[in-house]
């Protein structure tokens, strides 16, 4: 029996991620901001990487969201939702 194609669900998956993702990324700025001058430039460097690589899913799962939307909208004619998280990065 095969999956029912459930876009909805998709949707609601990929905003999870996005919002998950978003909140690592202002918990990592603000412990950057909280440690300047604590931390040393190897960890600095390591956590610039990852919130780097964080905001590229964010991207990532924005166009996914995009797409996905985009397919249905196409079949239900309805306009694309503004998409605040794209404020983030």
């Amino acid at each position: 029996m095969s999956k029912t194609d459930n876009r909805v669900d998709y949707e609601a998956h990929l905003q999870e991620h996005i919002d998950h993702t978003a909140s690592n990324l202002k918990e990592a700025d603000d412990y950057l901001d909280e440690h300047k001058g604590e931390i040393t430039a190897g960890k600095n460097h390591v956590i610039e990487a990852k919130n780097d690589r964080r905001k590229e899913s964010i991207e990532g799962f924005i166009a996914s969201r995009l797409t996905t939307h985009n397919l249905t909208s196409t079949k239900n004619k309805q306009p694309l939702p503004i998409l605040e998280e794209a404020a983030l990065i």
